[in-house]
């Protein structure tokens, strides 16, 4: 397909047409899109390929200078003449230039390409209110609007041109070819503009890449009307465009009805074509000017109510310390807004109240709302040096309340437990706060004792604070309070109860942050139960209630979902989770997001992406407390990395971590990483350490609220040092029972090796060839291939028929998330359409289309559509 870039799909459309026309099948065609996004080379490639292939093919231009272009061609009936000889395909490119009457000619020939063995095809860029385009294009049976290149195929072309290629370049060029080769054609454009237009364009480059004319309007203190010629002159000259269409992909009318591929935008609003546009217009004003501007639109957009995040970005733009209204105006936004957007909410709160005029009461509003910000962000100085303030300053229930929980929280978290202890004891002493605040600070202390050992007293005070609470109908502490309870009662059905009963008295917009950790709790319940599918249809609302904290507040549940995929099998699921969560995030998540995504990659042997997690993970401080909790997946990925380069010492070193007795509230989790270290430990001959790990996982099974993984862990592990393969088995079931894919193939392995060991061959052979189809369902390449390096000195070998249980090709070679995607991709439905509805990101939809083409034998997603219509 020569040297054009990211086309792919569209020139395979448009040699099917190619194809039927050489069989005597016409057909009309029409190309869209913005000037410089390759319509020409589009044609360039189809008809070159045409004209060498027994096509005839005729083409002209609309130009702005050319009346008719059909004339140079001969006419309309010297190419209809030319279709009865023969196949002919006809191109006329620049449309937007053509004057409407030609359109009679057009309607013309798109009737004969009904009878006739003539390909039509026109093209035009973006014409705005143009009727007889429209007219035009609805003669078309194919639609090709060409949108911006994937970013792969832009990076490809800038390195090709460029020869590199950086985040800023592939960001103003939009995916725009010519802009990415490095075309500066935008400053003759400019040029070419009237002055009001371009001084009118200025201004709208400061307000926002995207903007509508009404706040355009009002920011300026203008009519819309006044307005629009000058709107409707950047839009001929190509500069804007309208949201709302489909900026990229295929529509074709078949027999089975219509289909669209695309992504549409929000409605009703105007965008700069490219991001080199907008900058450069802005870059034609002062940087002072700039900073009045930001300043004035900021103002003028937050009395017209406009988005958070659309003020706050002008608002960042101006610098400097808030005028008086920014104040007041962040004092009177619901709370759930900042909270949806802390990191903006912390750049905007700051400077508001280094204002020197603020009443005392909105100071003291933003200084509580600023610490609940910089809590969730993990800036804990600054976020207890501004409790400390409120607490010495203020005189408010409310205020004070929230002073005193973020200074036991950022306490607890550096494990500084003592000292969480004291501040529980002075807020208690503190008369202002109500009743339902002390009930909040018992939960607290419930919550701190448990993670000093003393599970009674934690009890007691949990059942204190939910008394208190109920007593009071305050339904946040009393979920709290029912949290620590879950904790304690850590059967997960009993658990489960709990977080239920919380999660029941909570109004839906009421205390987000216990929301979500109530949530993430209810994950792990229903992952500990085995409960896959209820595990999943929880998991499916994350993205709502993500939606409504925002990512960085949400990054926990998203961790949380994550964490259960794995454990189901769920792996591609499993690294989207991760891929949505931000970098900006407290240790302890960045340590378990980067820890999963590494341990999932190195199983898959995608060692790149696994060691930049893991050199990511690696960095960040691992104190002990919540944070190393997290850090098991950190420490599992580093190990097998260790393994793989045949350092079992190192790798034995590094999982010996978990068997510290000390570390009891720690090593809660550690039932996922002994039984890995027992089969090291059995290769490195270390009878010291097997024992060490078999007396942990006991330890940890005779608790009486010990988990069914812990119990599983402490069967295995002590299995493996027998070597009974008996109890593997029987494990192995019990992991099948659950639904835990990879525990259950680690245990089959198990068995495997022992059986092949005592000379069972053929029930060797049966258990390898159940661990080698159970790692390979997940792609945990990396672990079938230990498989076949532990049996193959025991006799055992992959036959030709170990994994042939799903063939390489035809429907039936498509895995389940392969046919899921297939089928709503065969309803017409775009990638990011499909993503949005199997909560994947974008890329993954594309990585599992290109392999079911692959594995169908098609070239284009069209094809998909036919497959679904005669099926």
């Amino acid at each position: 397909m020569g040297g054009l870039l990211g086309r792919t799909a569209e020139i395979t459309m448009l040699n099917d047409a190619v194809s039927r026309l050489r069989l005597g099948h016409g057909q009309v065609c029409w190309v869209g899109g913005e000037p410089g996004i390759g319509k020409s080379a589009l044609l360039d490639e189809v008809l070159t390929d045409a004209g060498g292939n027994g096509v005839e093919v005729l083409r002209a231009s609309a130009g702005p200078h050319i009346s008719d272009p059909f004339t140079a061609l001969g006419g309309a009936d010297q190419v209809l003449k030319v279709a009865e000889k023969g196949p002919v395909a006809v191109a006329i490119e620049d449309f937007q230039y053509a004057d409407p009457t030609l359109s009679v000619i057009w309607h013309r020939l798109a009737s004969a390409a009904g009878t006739l063995p003539l390909l039509l095809i026109g093209s035009a860029g973006p014409v705005p209110r143009a009727l007889h385009i429209d007219a035009l294009r609805a003669d078309a049976s194919l639609v090709i609007d060409l949108g911006p290149l994937d970013e792969a195929s832009a990076i490809e072309l800038l390195v090709r041109t460029r020869g590199d290629a950086t985040k800023a370049q592939l960001i103003d060029a939009g995916g725009n070819p010519r802009y990415l080769a490095g075309d500066r054609s935008i400053d003759r454009r400019l040029a070419a503009l009237s002055p009001e237009t371009r001084s009118l364009l200025r201004l709208a480059a400061v307000l926002g890449e995207r903007f509508d004319a009404d706040e355009l309007a009002a920011v300026l203190g203008r009519r819309p009307a006044a307005l629009a010629d000058s709107l409707d002159e950047a839009h001929r000259a190509g500069l804007l465009d309208e949201t709302g269409a489909y900026r990229s992909g295929l529509r074709g009318k078949t027999e089975t009805g219509a289909y669209r591929v695309g992504r549409p935008d929000e409605p009703g609003r105007l965008m700069f074509r490219h991001g080199l546009i907008r900058r450069a217009l802005a870059a034609e004003l002062s940087t002072s000017l700039r900073s009045a501007l930001h300043r004035q639109f900021a103002e003028a957009l937050a009395e017209r109510g406009a988005a958070f995040d659309t003020i706050a970005g002008h608002l960042r733009a101006a610098g400097g310390p808030g005028a008086p209204w920014v104040g007041r105006w962040l004092a009177r936004l619901p709370e759930g807004v900042l909270r949806a957007a802390p990191e903006v909410a912390a750049e905007v709160l700051g400077p508001a109240l280094d204002s020197t005029v603020l009443p005392p009461e909105v100071r003291e509003t933003l200084s509580a709302r600023l610490i609940r910000v910089l809590t969730a962000l993990g800036r804990e100085e600054r976020a207890d040096d501004l409790a400390q303030s409120l607490l010495r300053d203020s005189t408010d229930p409310g205020h004070r309340g929230t002073a005193w929980i973020a200074r036991i929280a950022i306490a607890a978290r550096n494990n500084e437990l003592d000292r969480a202890g004291d501040l529980i004891v002075e807020g208690l002493a503190d008369p202002t706060p109500g009743r339902g605040f002390r009930a909040h600070l018992r939960a607290r202390e419930a919550q701190l004792l448990l993670r000093q050992g003393d599970p009674e007293r934690s009890r007691e005070q949990a059942n204190r604070a939910l008394e208190e609470a109920e007593a009071v109908e305050d339904a946040e502490a009393a979920g709290y309070a029912r949290h620590v309870l879950a904790h304690l009662d850590r059967e997960p059905a009993r658990a489960l109860a709990h977080l239920d009963a919380a999660l029941a008295g909570l109004a839906a917009d009421e205390a987000p942050d216990l929301r979500l950790r109530l949530l993430n709790n209810r994950l792990a319940a229903l992952n500990n139960l085995g409960r896959a599918d209820e595990f999943e249809a929880a998991a499916r609302q994350v993205p709502d209630h993500v939606a409504r904290v925002g990512v960085v507040r949400g990054a926990s549940l998203l961790l949380a979902a994550a964490m259960g995929c794995y454990d189901f099998g769920r792996w591609d699921t499993s690294l989207d989770y991760l891929a949505r969560m931000p970098e900006e995030l407290p240790a302890a998540l960045r340590i378990g997001r980067h820890g999963l995504a590494a341990m999932l990659h190195a199983h898959r042997e995608e060692w790149t992406p696994a060691e930049r997690h893991l050199a990511e993970g690696l960095r960040i401080p691992n104190r002990s407390g919540d944070v190393r909790i997290w850090s098991g997946y950190l420490i599992a990925a580093d190990a097998m990395r260790a393994v793989t380069d045949r350092d079992l010492r190192r790798a034995a070193d590094l999982l010996t971590t978990w068997l510290d007795s000390d570390a009891e509230f720690e090593n809660r989790e550690r039932y996922m990483w002994l039984p890995p270290l027992m089969r090291v430990a059995r290769e490195l001959h270390d009878r010291d350490l097997e024992e060490q790990i078999v007396a942990a996982t006991e330890q940890d099974a005779r608790r009486p609220d010990a988990l069914a993984m812990q119990q599983a862990a402490a069967r295995l592990c002590r299995a493996q040092f027998e070597d009974d393969a008996e109890t593997l088995q029987a494990v192995a079931r019990v992991y099948e029972n659950h639904g835990w894919a990879i525990m259950r193939a680690f245990a089959t392995e198990e068995t495997a090796v022992r059986l092949a060991a005592a000379g069972q061959i053929e029930q060797a052979r049966a258990a390898f060839n159940d661990a080698v189809r159970g790692y390979a369902g997940l792609g945990a390449t990396w672990d079938v291939r230990r498989v076949d390096a532990r049996l193959r000195p025991l006799g055992i070998r992959r036959g030709s028929r170990t994994l042939d249980q799903r063939p390489e090709s035809g429907w039936a070679a498509l895995t389940d998330a392969e046919r899921r995607v297939a089928e709503l991709v065969a309803t017409g439905k775009s990638n990011p359409e499909v993503a949005s509805e199997l909560f994947l990101s974008p890329r993954t939809v594309q990585t599992h289309v290109s392999r079911i083409l692959r594995k169908l034998g098609y070239t284009s997603r069209m094809d998909l559509v036919r497959d679904r219509a005669r099926r």
